[in-house]
């Protein structure tokens, strides 16, 4: 707070210290909020394009593309469920993984009574029971698991993104520009969160 004030418009002037210092305490917050941004970014663009690829491949398929481009909605839960059974790597596993705690079979399996299914049919409420309990903290385990694995992918994008930061040098007499995330002075795409011009003293 005391970087920020001492960079307010009405000084106009800032020591170099104070604003190295400023620059680095808040290089690491942008970078928390760009790489959480990023993330749901890259969720909503995956899901974008299955859509479009579920949509478009019904719509090749099919002499009536008007009617299915509309049908959008019908397409969502098979692209939910082809986003749901892939891996990712931030989590070191499926998303229906991390919710059910085992791999996700076919309807198709379930429909025609695979093996695997009639093997693990089992109707004792008590043996059900306690095979249900054993699961549960079996999941709790893989949910730890997959939070380890993501505090270790977030390390290692961390790295990749610090390797790639340029040392700011700034010299007194310099003019610089701030940026600050909270300040908003026009709504939508005409906003503007830079503020100054200041100098360097």
């Amino acid at each position: 707070a005391s970087a920020y004030q001492a960079l307010a418009p009405q000084t106009q002037g800032v020591s170099k210290e104070v604003f190295s210092a400023y620059v680095k305490a808040n290089d690491a917050v942008m970078r928390n909020m760009q790489t959480q941004g990023q993330n749901m970014q890259n969720q909503l663009t995956n899901l974008t394009d299955l859509m479009t690829k579920f949509v478009n491949a019904n719509t090749a398929s099919t002499s009536n593309s008007g009617e299915n481009r509309a049908s959008w909605l019908d397409k969502l839960d098979d692209a939910l469920w082809s986003f749901c059974t892939a891996y990712k790597t931030p989590i070191g596993c499926t998303p229906y993984k991390l919710v059910y705690g085992k791999a996700c079979h076919l309807p198709v399996e379930l429909e025609h009574k695979a093996n695997w299914a009639l093997k693990h049919a089992n109707f004792d409420l008590k043996t059900v029971g306690d095979h249900r309990k054993i699961q549960i903290n079996e999941l709790n385990e893989l949910c730890d698991q997959a939070y380890e694995i993501s505090l270790i992918y977030k390390e290692k994008t961390k790295r990749i993104h610090d390797s790639k930061i340029k040392n700011r040098v700034f010299n007194i007499g310099d003019r610089v520009l701030l940026f600050n995330s909270h300040l908003k002075i026009f709504s939508g795409k005409f906003k503007s969160r830079w503020s100054g011009p200041f100098t360097i003293s």
